[in-house]
């Protein structure tokens, strides 16, 4: 994973250098370049949680695998499992958190005001949809 990651990564640091060299940027490209680079922070942080959250885990399950010698109570083992099942947790959070989008509706939606900015949102209410589809099945 975090090859995979790291190399997203190099390819996309190389291509954007090379843009950089060989045409002007325009508005638009500088845009896209700062949409590129949220993506590679959101992509780097989430690696990094993925890896700080596993990383105990991995210790404790290859003590427990190649050593005989080391006893580990269960107490002590469950808290490197349990670090590893948070990593499910924080994943949404980070990509919730670094969303432009979500951060800015969100708070408008906890306060329970019917007034939200339909300008940025792309979502139909769900009454539209059922009307929609109630609509279409009685007409055939």
């Amino acid at each position: 994973m975090c090859y995979s990651y790291f190399r997203i990564l190099f390819m996309t640091v190389r291509t954007r250098h090379k843009r950089l060299q060989w045409a002007p940027r325009s508005n638009e490209m500088r845009i896209w370049e700062q949409k590129e680079i949220r993506l590679l922070k959101v992509t780097f942080i989430m690696c990094a949680s993925f890896m700080i959250c596993w990383t105990p885990y991995a210790v404790v399950a290859m003590i427990k695998s190649y050593s005989s010698n080391i006893h580990l109570s269960p107490s002590l083992s469950v808290f490197p499992a349990l670090a590893a099942k948070t990593s499910h947790v924080i994943d949404p959070l980070i990509y919730c958190g670094m969303n432009k989008n979500f951060t800015r509706i969100i708070p408008q939606v906890f306060k329970k005001t019917p007034e939200i900015d339909r300008e940025h949102t792309t979502s139909v209410p769900l009454k539209t949809l059922v009307k929609v589809t109630f609509d279409q099945d009685q007409a055939e």
